[in-house]
């Protein structure tokens, strides 16, 4: 097992990231600028390491002007950087401020960071977000990450552990990175020096910029134009439509012993669409259009339950709640015969007092 993540990419082949022509170029990079053993030359290169080689051949190629790019095969995002691959000379730093370190990349740092690698901050992230996000797309050419990773020597594999070992490097180079930001704040606020390293690549600087990188998910659904959505339809009712709870089915049933025959029938104009009746009214099956309809599963289960018991007498039909069309016609029909407001003993007299009127004597 390796015991850092160097010495794990040495096993890697360099041939992950470069081409074939590149890859020469790289070989003899790592022979003479940095005098590695012939074993360990064509390895894979750290995200330093690729920054510093590409700052070179892009150094070398304007140097001889042998218009290597002129195929337009490779833009180098390190051009920027070709000139910061040699040490700079104390002009380049912030005159006039010798606490400032400058480090090999030519831009002045915070002092109290240290530059891991020779390089700012600020420089330092930009070598990792560039290294990871050609490595996250050598990755998705191969397949992308299955989920599922066997110790084989398959190009998919060895670009996976690549991309692991550069997650780990990432991690370690910003964590550092982040320590750094809470030292610098609390060095400027011990000296209250805000806004006096403002030009320098802090620390802080170089975090934000890494956060701002960063792409989640949520971040990466499609943004849809508001001007190109269609209009919502509307949906209109009529101004007498009742939108509450109206009395419940089975009081319509006609095996109901609320069900009024006739009642409830449609106009003589419009087409019968009655079902029969109920299947198992009189104790008898139903013919094959004898069907109940129900609206709910409640429905056809306290349907079900009735019949089990007996017959439609076992249905709750909810007489707390739900108010009985036919009560107000009882009432009527019951006035001045019985009131609820007199005893009962007065009750009794008066049905007394009217059968003495139909008997007769002798």
């Amino acid at each position: 097992m390796p015991a850092t993540t160097a010495d794990a990419r040495r096993a890697l082949p360099a041939s992950l990231l470069l081409s074939k022509r590149h890859l020469k170029k790289y070989r003899k990079w790592q022979s003479t600028v940095q005098n590695l053993p012939s074993r360990h030359v064509g390895s894979l290169p750290s995200a330093t390491e690729y920054s510093d080689f590409q700052a070179w051949l892009s150094e070398e190629t304007t140097t001889i002007d042998s218009g290597y790019f002129s195929d337009g095969t490779f833009e180098s995002p390190f051009a920027d950087l070709a000139a910061h691959i040699n040490p700079s000379k104390p002009g380049g730093a912030a005159k006039g401020d010798a606490q400032d370190s400058v480090a090999t990349c030519g831009h002045a740092a915070h002092p109290a960071v240290r530059c891991p690698g020779g390089k700012c901050p600020v420089c330092t992230v930009e070598c990792h977000i560039v290294y990871m996000d050609l490595l996250a797309q050598v990755l998705d050419r191969e397949g992308g990450d299955t989920g599922v990773h066997l110790v084989s020597d398959s190009i998919h594999e060895w670009t996976f552990r690549a991309w692991y070992l550069g997650k780990l490097d990432l991690a370690r180079d910003l964590g550092m990175i982040e320590d750094a930001a809470m030292q610098e704040q609390q060095e400027q606020n011990r000296h209250n020096l805000h806004g006096h390293h403002s030009s320098l690549q802090t620390a802080q600087l170089a975090a934000q910029k890494y956060w701002a990188s960063v792409q989640y998910a949520s971040n990466l659904s499609a943004k849809h134009n508001s001007n190109n959505r269609t209009a919502k339809k509307g949906v209109s009712f009529a101004e007498d439509t009742c939108f509450e709870r109206g009395r419940h089915t089975t009081r319509f049933w006609r095996s109901s012993p609320r069900y009024e025959p006739g009642k409830y029938h449609s106009d003589k104009e419009f087409e019968n669409t009655s079902s029969g009746t109920s299947p198992r009214e009189n104790g008898k099956p139903g013919t094959e259009n004898d069907t109940e309809t129900f609206e709910t599963f409640e429905d056809f289960a306290m349907y079900s339950q009735a019949m089990e018991n007996g017959g439609m007498e076992g249905i709750d039909y909810g007489e707390d709640e739900w108010e009985d069309v036919g009560e107000n016609e009882d009432d009527e029909e019951s006035d001045g015969e019985y009131s609820d407001d007199e005893p009962m003993s007065d009750q009794v007299e008066d049905m007394e007092e009217d059968d003495v009127g139909f008997i007769e004597f002798g």
